[in-house]
């Protein structure tokens, strides 16, 4: 799913041209172009997953998936450590040196590396590891090897984002999907089983390091020397918000898998599947919306509420809708495409779906905070949701197994964090909530009818682009002039968003 609360700058311009005063109609169209291109990209990221998730849930039992989920998910606890800020501090601040570009790598690779040895030293005594199938044993440490491969991108990354490119970072991100999911699902259907999955990521991370560090035309050697402890320190509190993150999200599958094993952990992960999609258009907002909103504070002020408000109508209307839409099928899709191994995750996966709404307030008031430079805000709302989740999980998996699991993480979590964060992000204008909720309650009531009504997978069909079009349709009657302003962005022209 992408890191949720990353606050990344956005792309359009070239590089060396980062000081140049732009009007809020130029903010909107670049941002607008930029979410465009994401979202693309985003398309092609998800319709490869769809294909290879149909393969796995075919070729891998939920225990090995477990095993396999959870290591990923401790691989990604310790990539939000990332280089403790200091790629965000750089991808903002005004001027970027070489010298502070090589302390970032070495930050990077440093950390990298600890998370490796932490991984290896801990995967073995893990007690579904030694019950899972053989060679299980390996398949955290190769994995944790992406730490150290994905640290050397570190530097492009930030020359990158300061130079507003989008088209260049949505390319080297197809390359990289298309290799990973091509890998995996070749592996898959040869019957590698489990490895395949361990081998694409990889190959995935090869891929997107090399593409990377080939677009933004510099390879640049770690360094020590210079003011590290400057640049962590400035950079720590956007990256504390990522590490509690990271901390929850790892601790929650491993607290499920001991309590439900790896059958029961893997479910629980898989059940994510249908807001996967959801979460990576909402985060593609989010990578355009922080840096564009940062940019309009500085260069046209008197518009950012403006635009506040259109971002956060945006992410939380557009979550909503998409919610609300798949909520009553759900159990249909997952029954019909995946198979009726995954069913007893059903529940899991609409509570997940619901989930999203929180998460996309979320996703919408941490654009506003980061570009007002406030990253605290969401350090403090990220903590009272990580430890409601935590605490809300253990009971309730023992309570109700994985449907209990998943509305501790899926939906108290980000609940508490969306409340904490609203409370904290001041706009002179109330945010109207009461049309995304509108929309999620009158497409969900559609969703569950014809998930009532259908029988095989000629009806699911026809229901869904049914719900497809009642979607659309309800989007222009209740947020006419959010549509309105969107039309008018794609075409280049019209007020600022």
């Amino acid at each position: 799913m992408g890191d949720p609360l990353r606050p990344t700058p956005a792309p359009e311009a070239p590089p060396g041209n980062l000081e140049e005063s732009l009007t809020a109609s130029a903010i909107a169209n670049r941002a607008t172009r930029g979410a465009l291109t994401y979202v693309a990209r985003v398309g092609v990221t998800q319709t490869l997953q769809v294909v290879s998730a149909l393969v796995l849930a075919r070729a891998l039992l939920p225990a090995e998936y477990g095993v396999f989920a959870l290591a990923l998910t401790l691989v990604g606890g310790a990539r939000f450590f990332g280089d403790l800020g200091i790629e965000f501090l750089l991808a903002v601040q005004r001027r970027v040196d070489d010298q502070q570009l090589r302390i970032g790598l070495a930050v990077a690779l440093l950390v990298g590396a600890a998370g490796y040895v932490l991984i290896c030293v801990t995967w073995v005594f893990l007690p579904v590891v030694r019950d899972a199938p053989r060679g299980s044993v390996l398949v955290g440490p190769v994995l944790a090897a992406t730490l150290l491969i994905n640290a050397l991108r570190m530097p492009a990354t930030v020359l990158l984002h300061r130079g507003l490119a989008f088209s260049l970072l949505g390319a080297v991100t197809i390359i990289e999907t298309v290799l990973l999911f091509g890998t995996q699902i070749a592996l898959l259907l040869a019957g590698a089983g489990l490895w395949s999955l361990v081998v694409a990521q990889l190959v995935g991370s090869i891929a997107g390091t090399v593409g990377l560090v080939l677009a933004s035309g510099r390879w640049l050697t770690p360094s020590l020397r210079g003011p590290v402890k400057s640049l962590v320190r400035r950079g720590l509190p956007f990256q504390a918000t990522l590490i509690t993150t990271g901390i929850a999200g790892t601790l929650i599958p491993v607290l499920v898998a001991s309590l439900l094993g790896a059958r029961g952990v893997g479910l629980f992960a898989w059940a994510t599947i249908l807001t996967t999609p959801i979460i990576a258009v909402v985060g593609a907002l989010h990578s355009v919306a922080s840096p564009s909103l940062a940019r309009m504070l500085r260069d046209d002020p008197g518009r950012f509420d403006e635009a506040a408000g259109v971002v956060l109508a945006t992410i939380v209307s557009l979550s909503a809708a998409a919610a609300g839409c798949l909520v009553g099928v759900a159990p249909d899709v997952v029954w019909t495409v995946f198979g009726e191994q995954w069913s007893p995750a059903s529940t899991a996966v609409q509570l997940a779906l619901l989930g999203m709404v929180p998460t996309a307030i979320v996703f919408a008031l941490a654009s506003v905070s980061d570009a007002q430079n406030q990253p605290r805000k969401r350090l403090l709302a990220t903590i009272a949701g990580a430890v409601a989740g935590v605490l809300a999980s253990v009971p309730l998996a023992l309570a109700w197994g994985v449907s209990g699991a998943a509305l501790g993480a899926y939906v108290i979590g980000p609940a508490v964090s969306a409340v904490a964060l609203a409370r904290q992000v001041r706009l002179s204008r109330s945010f109207p909530f009461a049309r995304p909720a509108l929309l999620l309650v009158l497409l969900a009531a559609g969703s569950l009818l014809v998930g009532h009504l259908v029988q095989d997978a000629g009806e699911l069909l026809i229901g869904g682009a049914a719900l497809a079009a009642a979607t659309a349709v309800l989007l222009a009657v209740v947020e006419p002039q959010l549509v309105r302003r969107i039309s008018s962005q794609v075409r280049g022209g019209g007020a600022p968003a």
